[in-house]
């Protein structure tokens, strides 16, 4: 029973369980491994710590606490490193939980996968020739065109062609740009992928409304976001290709994990807590 007020709440061992696996368990998915997880699991824990032979931060309790209660608490164990110590953070229990891995052979397949299902003029960087510029100049723009009768499907097919190239065109003042890592030439190829960017002066000369904007806007910072943490997860340790499109991705807040006079999280704090995730290159 747990103590409350002036009575007391009978938890069932059922509950109990339960609770834990809710709060740790992750199995053979390294992509639930996150932050969030390791703190659910550390309040969940924390008390029953002391079952574990394996750990050297409290006094043992299992003869106090008792067989039956600690092995409702099993699951915990996997918050205690090779030191006997608490893990810090999912960096650390991902580590634990599925190694270093190999970075040739995860980086190889990754680097053929990570710009799309579907080669684009460009998006390995370079161009051949002036015409597979000129190719990808009319790609981007037969997607990138707004739909006037206000069908917004193109929206997605845009995103999907120039997500990884946004950041040529990230605002000044809230974090550099990329045109240094892909070249100018690349950055002009997609110059098209601006639509997906709003600001009062675009709003102004963009062929389609104010409301249109503003969905746009609303729907790529939330496509971005979900790329987010969707790319920059503990398995870029191991993975190159999957470290270079977090690097990409992140790139336009990179002021948010500056130190010193360059950074601007403390004027943007919700701006940079929406890629929270990036502060994994730095870890």
């Amino acid at each position: 029973s747990v103590a409350q007020g002036g009575g007391s709440i009978t938890v069932s061992s059922e509950q109990v369980e339960k609770a834990v696996y809710g709060a740790c368990y992750f199995g053979s998915d390294e992509s639930k491994v996150t932050q969030d997880l390791v703190t659910q699991c550390h309040n969940m824990c924390s008390s029953r710590y002391c079952c574990f032979e394996s750990q050297t931060i409290v006094s043992s309790c299992r003869d106090t606490v008792g067989e039956e209660e600690c092995e409702l608490y099993a699951l915990c164990e996997q918050m205690i490193n090779d030191r006997g110590e608490e893990v810090k953070n999912f960096i650390e229990l991902d580590q634990l939980e599925f190694g270093a891995g190999d970075d040739s052979s995860s980086s190889s397949s990754s680097s053929s996968s990570s710009s799309g299902t579907s080669y684009r003029p460009g998006s390995n960087g370079v161009f051949v020739d002036e015409g597979e510029f000129e190719a990808t100049v009319n790609e981007v723009k037969a997607v990138c065109s707004p739909d006037q009768s206000g069908d917004e499907s193109w929206v997605a097919e845009c995103h999907a062609m120039c997500a990884d190239y946004l950041c040529c065109f990230a605002t000044d003042g809230t974090g550099s740009n990329c045109n240094d890592v892909y070249g100018e030439d690349v950055c002009e190829a997609y110059y098209g992928c601006k639509v997906l960017h709003s600001s009062p002066s675009a709003a102004s000369e963009s062929p389609i409304s104010s409301e249109q904007q503003q969905q746009i806007s609303e729907q790529n910072a939330q496509v971005q976001i979900d790329e987010v943490n969707e790319v920059c997860v503990p398995k870029i340790r191991r993975d190159v290709g999957l470290r270079a499109r977090c690097e990409k991705v992140c790139a336009s807040r990179d002021c948010c994990w500056q130190s010193g006079p360059g950074s601007c999280y403390v004027m943007n704090t919700e701006w940079c807590d929406e890629y929270a995730m990036c502060e994994i290159l730095d870890l």
